[in-house]
């Protein structure tokens, strides 16, 4: 997680000139991409 939250930054630090926050949004953001990701239901051993 935190190599990944690194190399978010780094990308969005080149697009907005800002570094991400560790915040909530930032959160938020990675459970809702997570939620819709096919991957959960095969970590979660569910057939489609």
């Amino acid at each position: 997680m935190v190599a990944t939250f690194k190399q978010l930054d780094s990308e969005y630090f080149q697009q907005h000139g800002d570094e991400l926050s560790k915040n909530k949004e930032f959160f938020n953001a990675v459970f809702r991409a997570g939620l819709n990701s096919p991957q959960l239901r095969q970590e979660l051993e569910l057939d489609d």
